[in-house]
């Protein structure tokens, strides 16, 4: 990951990857960190909707995430629709 980020530091993917390694060890701030950045650089990488909402509600965001979800159900990602159905309201 940190190879691909020096090599290219607007790489949405990478960006997700490393949120991802953040959650596995539950580093939470780092988490929504890095998969905000990946949001912002490509909203339409792939399961970010899912993790930037998981990574939200794990940083007591419950709001922000269940819209995050929804946006992800939105366009069709069935993990964002399923954590926004069991979530929020």
């Amino acid at each position: 990951i940190e190879h691909a980020l020096k090599k290219d530091p607007q790489t949405s993917y990478a960006h997700r990857n490393l949120g991802l390694y953040w959650i596995q060890t539950v580093n939470k701030a780092e988490a929504l960190a890095e998969l905000k950045k990946a949001y912002n650089l490509n909203p339409s990488t792939d399961q970010i909707h899912f993790w930037l909402g998981k990574a939200q509600a794990d940083n007591n965001q419950k709001d922000e995430a269940c819209r995050t979800w929804k946006k992800g159900e939105a366009i069709g990602d069935e993990e964002a629709a399923a954590e926004r159905k069991k979530n929020c309201r």
